[in-house]
Order: structure tokens, then sequence, then C-alpha cells
């Protein structure tokens, strides 16, 4: 598949030194069909020297990194969408989807619930239903993305009344 779409696409993709260049006799075709005078080789190759020094210069490309502006949703990057400087006060601002999606716990862990926990539980087991309810400790690596993502307002120790997560909040015999 990759083959036939590059091979359909090469045409858009080559530098536009070898496309013009190598076309030289064609521009001569066109101009006379055209009713303008014909190009000279000295007017073609002056034209396609600067053209081709620019070529060299511009480093390749493999097939993935040409095709890529053209079909975007193959690297499709996705976006935290942090503010660092408010337009307001110049804070910066806590992604509200993690605020309203994990928990932070005082012993810097975050929690979440696991993925399609509300999403079609009709056609789901008592069991998976009753896993899906459970609380999911996030690693180091989400821990550490999920503190770059909140503010220290998120990140302060709270206390509730009747806190389910009370007894979460301590590390008790974990080393670290």
């Amino acid at each position: 598949m990759a083959a036939s779409l590059a091979r359909r696409v090469s045409g858009l993709l080559r530098p536009l030194s070898v496309s013009l260049c190598s076309k030289a006799p064609q521009l001569r075709r066109l101009s006379s069909l055209l009713q303008l005078q014909p190009v000279s080789r000295s007017a073609a190759a002056a034209v396609c020297a600067p053209l081709r020094a620019a070529a060299s210069l511009t480093p390749r490309y493999n097939i993935l990194q040409r095709v890529t502006p053209l079909i975007p949703s193959l690297t499709l990057q996705l976006s935290r969408s942090l503010t660092y400087f408010s337009l307001k006060k110049g804070k910066r601002k806590s992604v509200r989807s993690v605020t309203q999606r994990f928990m932070r716990l005082h012993c810097d862990l975050w929690i979440r619930r696991k993925a399609g926990y509300k999403k079609k539980l009709w056609k789901k087991m008592p069991a998976r239903r009753k896993r899906l309810r459970e609380h999911v400790f996030c690693n180091k690596t989400q821990t550490k993305l999920l503190d770059k993502m909140t503010t220290s307002f998120w990140k302060r120790r709270n206390w509730f009344v009747d806190d389910p997560y009370l007894k979460y909040h301590d590390r008790v015999n974990l080393k670290l």
C-alpha cells in the first residue's frame, strides 16, 4: 500500500529543481505551442543551476516524512493544551481534563478510574462491571506528566470529612 501511494505521489514530492530541469525539453515544446520564444539550453541551465544547488542542500527524507504533510492523520500529534501564561493574570493554568479525570493523593501518586467504566454497561458482565469500577494507580511517567499539567493548588493537602481515600493518602511499607 505504501509503495503504491509513494508511486502516485512521487511527482508531487520530487524537488522543484529536478522536476524543472528534467523537463527543459518539455518547456521548450510548451513555449513553442504558446507562440513564445523558445527557451535555449543555456537559459534552462541558468535557471536550473541555482535550483540544483538548493536541492543539494535540502536534506533527503524517507517516504513517511515526505507524505506526512499530505496526510496529517498518519502522525497525529496529541496536544496537552497546557497554558503557560494566561491572558488575564499571566499565570500558568491547569489542564481541566486532568483535574476532572484524575485525583492526586497526598503521597504524590495519582489515581484514575478504568477506561470505559460508564460506557455500554448493559452489555458487560457483572464481574467486568465490578472491575471497571475500581481505581488504578498511575505509573511514574504518567505521574510526572500529570504533575507538570497541574498547578500547586491541586498538589496541596486537603482534608475532607469521611474521605473514602483516607487510607490511601499515605504510603505504608513502600520503599522508593
